[in-house]
């Protein structure tokens, strides 16, 4: 065998990022099974060792971990699941995203009975706020904290992977970065250097978080079930989107973490012990200790949904040779060791659920007009979308750099001055870029196979793209390149997944399909088995009778629904005011007489709304309506 293809052989290293999708996590989730399938195997043609992830995408990357973690092939029964199942039904990542993920589980009778009696206390709060009634620092972390759906189906989902003792002590170096949105937001400080030499600090606040948690062989089991229970809870609070589910209270219990690098000497007494400032009634008795911090999270998607630039410059620090924490090192050293074993040429996979193709992708990339909400809306969505942009542009930046980084390097070699290895050292240290091979995992890529040559390791797929073409809205879609059309959950702001597991399943499917196609395309020594490809056939087209087929005969728009399905929307909308009403603050004592009997009787008229509401749905869905 040559040294060619012993390169070739090597497994490739794998940088997974994954963002935000709400219920399109069944799309992520699909992926994630057959990337983690292949990376778990005895001899891997991929080996995954950083995963960053927000919002769904990181609740996802903390369960690829857990299997991955575990060597678990996704293919034996979990807890509850039912063995005539294939393997992928069985996998933690189909039972979270395509059984739990129902809105019948988030907004059930028992979460509408909870949401009226906590209303019931917010209402009573919100008048303690409206006379200035002070709350305690443990009283305000106790507070209801209302929302439209349930936060218990994201715990659910938690606890398919919180048994952090299921995680062997000898594993293979695993990163998991994850972004979350911290509600109160953290007094940091940056210091500069000014043209006189002295230092200034200047004084900011942050509310984008990042959570990394280095997972390694040998690491202290409390250690590791400490960090697994923050990884578990930084998915959780990463997953609650705003407004749909409540807020995460989490503490972050070690100041030398990555995400509390730059706190302000605020939270601290003066002195090098760093204690808590007794003093300041915002931050008095909190903590158990002077090393716990507590805050509320929500999604980290909001400020910092494409992280991959945090899981690249992780790699930079693991290549460089600079002072860090012993746990750093440890992990650094077992990361080194399997990336000499590896193939070299990182990938860095990046799922994205819906692309952006053509002026056809978005329908505001060619609106005239924009109503008073459209503006409104846009100054709550066009930040995400700019700051996505922004890290793609980084990358780009950071290639070209890279490049021109090269450029010199090849010249000092001609010039081969007598302290090259200390210039080249330098260099590195002050760019510490290399080209970054960015791989985005889209509904599109299964275009690939069309085009692929007859002959090629894409063209064993044919099968699959043929099966697929026998779906008129799906060949539609393929032949005009509309990719974000295949998907079934992207309605209602990618919420209509919730909705009906059919549309799950659906994505479930084609992520599975999409990731099958990208290991075809980028690892050529990948094989799965004919009968595997066989099933997944049968699961597109269904078999004779149409029995079995999981993808769908059309695309789902929220018209399909079913009026009962309707009305539980009008009755979420219903409960979205009253929880305004509610939370409602009132200021001035003569105005808290008036307006406070207003404020009561809305808050009876919706509550009552919505009570009937409810029944009538209930009666509709009893009747198949």
């Amino acid at each position: 065998m040559t040294s060619e293809s012993n390169f070739t052989q090597k497994p490739h290293l794998i940088t997974l990022n994954c963002s935000g999708g709400i219920s399109l996590g069944a799309y992520m989730a699909g992926v994630f099974y057959e990337l983690t399938k292949e990376a778990v195997k005895p001899n891997p043609k991929i080996i995954i060792d950083i995963i960053t992830g927000a919002s769904a995408g990181a609740m996802s990357g903390a369960i690829a971990a857990y299997s991955l973690l575990r060597k678990d092939t996704d293919q034996l029964p979990q807890p509850g699941s039912q063995q005539h199942l294939d393997p992928a039904q069985n996998s933690i990542l189909y039972q979270a995203w395509v059984e739990q993920a129902d809105i019948e589980l988030i907004d059930s009778l028992p979460v509408a009975i909870k949401s009226f009696q906590d209303g019931i206390q917010a209402t009573i709060d919100s008048f303690k706020d409206s006379l200035k009634i002070p709350f305690t620092p443990e009283e305000n972390r106790r507070r209801k904290k209302l929302s439209v759906l349930s936060g218990t189906a994201i715990e659910k989902i938690a606890q398919l992977v919180s048994n952090s003792m299921a995680i062997p002590p000898k594993t293979q170096p695993l990163a998991l970065l994850m972004t979350i949105t911290n509600l109160q937001g953290l007094l940091k400080e940056v210091k500069f250097k000014n043209s006189k030499g002295a230092w200034e600090n200047i004084k900011t606040t942050t509310s984008a978080e990042t959570r990394q948690f280095l997972f390694y062989s040998g690491l202290d089991t409390e250690k590791r079930d400490d960090m697994w229970r923050k990884a578990v809870d930084g998915g959780r609070a990463s997953g609650a989107f705003p407004v749909a589910f409540p807020p995460i209270l989490d503490p972050s219990n070690n100041i030398t973490s990555i995400n509390l690098k730059g706190l302000s000497d605020d939270y601290f007494a003066p002195g090098s012990d760093r204690k808590i400032l007794s003093n300041d009634p915002q931050l008095a008795d909190i903590h158990k200790d002077d090393t716990h911090l507590s805050f509320l999270y929500t999604d980290g998607g909001i400020l910092d949904n494409l992280p991959i630039v945090k899981g690249i410059d992780l790699e930079t620090a693991l290549l460089s040779e600079k002072e860090q924490s012993l746990h750093f090192l440890e992990f650094q050293n077992q990361w080194q060791e399997i990336r000499k074993e590896s193939n070299p040429e990182r990938v860095y996979v990046y799922i994205r659920p819906v692309p952006v193709e053509s002026l056809n992708s978005a329908a505001r990339l060619t609106q005239g007009h924009f109503t008073v909400l459209d503006v409104a809306l846009s100054g709550l969505t066009l930040p995400k979308t700019e700051y996505d942009a922004t890290q793609l542009r980084e990358i780009e930046k950071r290639n070209q750099i890279a490049e021109t980084k090269n450029k010199l390097l090849q010249e000092l070699d001609k010039e081969c001055p007598p302290n090259l290895d200390k210039l080249k050292k330098m260099l590195d240290e002050a760019i510490p870029y290399r080209h970054i091979d960015l791989s985005p995992i889209t509904p599109a890529i299964l275009c690939k196979i069309d085009r692929a040559e007859p002959g090629s390791k894409l063209a064993q797929l044919k099968q699959i793209y043929a099966g697929l073409q026998q779906t008129e809205y799906i060949k539609e879609n393929l032949n005009t390149g509309n990719a974000a059309a295949l998907l079934a959950s992207d309605f209602l702001g990618a919420f209509g997944g919730f909705f009906d597991k059919r549309y799950r399943e659906h994505d479930f499917l084609l992520g599975r399909l999409c990731g099958i196609t990208w290991l075809y395309d980028n690892c050529p020594s990948v094989e799965i088995p004919p009968e595997e490809i066989d099933d997944l056939v049968r699961q597109i087209t269904g078999d004779e009778k149409k029995q079995g087929k999981k993808i769908l005969d059309r695309d789902p728009t929220a018209a399909d629904l079913k009026l009962s399905q309707k009305i539980r929307i009008a009755r979420l909308a219903l409960r979205a005011l009253r929880i305004v009403l509610i939370e409602s603050r009132i200021y001035g004592m003569a105005w808290i007489l008036v307006f406070g009997v207003i404020k009561l009787s809305l808050i009876v008229v919706v509550a009552l709304l919505e009570i009937a509401v409810s029944l009538l749905g209930m009666l509709l869905d009893r009747l198949g309506f």
